[in-house]
């Protein structure tokens, strides 16, 4: 609203300011309606109006003005859904790192229990050499 926000400099001095009037409040003010204005300056708004949003700059300013709320939501939404993937991952994470452990544990299970088997395997046969009458 013009009195309420106004801000003096050398070529305005808000204490001169009476006509206020309810903005939307968006990166540039514009009224919310018409019915603040007489029928010339109503002619002059409608005009700026229709050149501001006609305009690229001004499109796309009416654009995010318009999806402000979806704006708003995604943000909203993005921290929430961070949150849960950070959780999720932190779970799964401790599930993958459990499964890594008991296959490593398998692993080297198998391990010592192949060597055995080739342990076994030399000795018997270094059992039938040292046995063997016609070893020199």
């Amino acid at each position: 609203m013009e009195g309420q926000n106004c801000k003096s400099n050398a070529k305005i001095d808000c204490s001169k300011i009476t006509k206020t009037y309810d903005t939307i409040d968006n990166i540039y003010c514009f009224p919310e309606d018409e019915s603040a204005f007489n029928a010339k300056e109503r002619m002059g708004f409608k005009l700026v109006k229709k050149n501001f949003i006609e305009t690229g700059i001004g499109s796309m300013i009416m654009d995010m003005y318009k999806s402000s709320r979806a704006i708003y939501w995604s943000l909203a939404m993005s921290i929430v859904y961070s949150m849960a993937f950070i959780y999720l991952m932190s779970y799964f994470a401790e599930t993958l790192a459990w499964i890594c452990v008991f296959l490593v544990q398998v692993g080297l299970v198998l391990g010592c229990a192949v060597a055995f088997y080739f342990r076994q395997l030399e000795q018997d046969e270094y059992k039938s050499f040292m046995n063997d009458p016609n070893n020199t």
